[in-house]
């Protein structure tokens, strides 16, 4: 059932995420529609270990009784850990390892996510819409089928293992301002902070009866993170993230739908600057909570 308007939603965690583990743990934390609000303390605590090592780790140091053990209850593995200089690059092949044939990216609007997922796709690797199929047969993730690209809609519940990228709330309003002026082919000379102020209060305003219009562009990014595992600050952390777990260069990133700043020379304006505190601190104010969150 599609919710009537976004106050249905879970609300955002608010707490200071420490690291990125622990904003994770906060997000899995999730056993109902509701969010689980950590404190900082338990975040504090967070694990930033895997489960299995947490599990051992938690345990006594005598906990392990010999008498219990038993040689045929447990047969020796089959491989055992060898030195650090044990890898040959000669015995590897890719063809061995191939790449993942999907990846659960979840694509929150003007965030990056088409580059990310035309960067995949040339890879061969289903990303975002490339992932989900035309008949809804095949999802990555269920949706809450809202009236956007399926691809926007954000998740039902809670995506294990999967990704997404988290914006500045100002920077990716003006990033959807230069976006709408391209596809009406205005020119960037028109581009003022009267046009912006205009432009910012009118999209609230219809928003408040319509939150899923313009395909879902201007939804909170709260909604979408927290339903997510892994969360990635814009322009900081995708490059190192796609080199780390997808051997992705930043040199071999695609980077489609890219447009100038518009508003660069007229941030100082006190227009500017007073519909910028608007978006922050009244419109997108949990967006912008979780982002000083992770940044600071």
């Amino acid at each position: 059932m599609m919710p009537d308007s976004l106050d249905e939603m879970p609300p955002a965690p608010l707490a200071k995420a420490t690291t990125r583990a622990a904003a994770a743990a906060m997000a899995e934390a999730e056993s109902s529609p509701a969010v689980a609000v950590a404190s900082e303390a338990s975040l504090e605590s967070a694990p930033t270990t895997s489960r299995a090592r947490e599990h051992f780790a938690n345990r006594d140091a005598d906990w392990f009784d010999e008498g219990d053990y038993d040689d045929d209850d447990y047969p020796p593995p089959s491989s055992v850990p060898r030195d650090g200089d044990w890898f040959d690059e000669g015995d590897y092949d890719d063809d061995d390892y191939p790449p993942p044939s999907s990846v659960p990216f979840i694509h929150i609007p003007k965030t990056g996510g088409t580059s990310i997922e035309d960067t995949f796709h040339s890879r061969g690797i289903k990303a975002g819409r490339f992932a989900f199929d035309e008949d809804d047969k095949f999802l990555p993730y269920s949706t809450m089928s809202v009236p956007c690209s399926k691809w926007h809609e954000p998740p039902r519940s809670y995506v294990n293992g999967s990704f997404c990228v988290l914006r500045d709330p100002y920077t990716r309003m003006v990033s959807e301002f230069n976006y709408e002026k391209r596809q009406m082919g205005a020119s960037h000379t028109s581009c003022t902070c009267s046009d912006f102020d205009k432009w910012i209060h009118q999209m609230y305003t219809e928003l408040k009866t319509n939150p899923w219009a313009h395909d879902c562009h201007f939804v909170p990014q709260t909604t979408y993170t927290s339903k997510c595992d892994n969360i990635l600050i814009y322009q900081q952390d995708v490059n190192t993230f796609l080199w780390a777990y997808y051997d992705i260069t930043k040199n071999q990133r695609t980077v489609s739908n890219a447009s100038p700043h518009c508003l660069h020379d007229h941030e100082e304006d006190d227009l500017c600057k007073t519909t910028k505190k608007f978006i922050l601190e009244e419109w997108y104010r949990s967006d912008h909570e979780l982002f000083l969150n992770m940044t600071n």
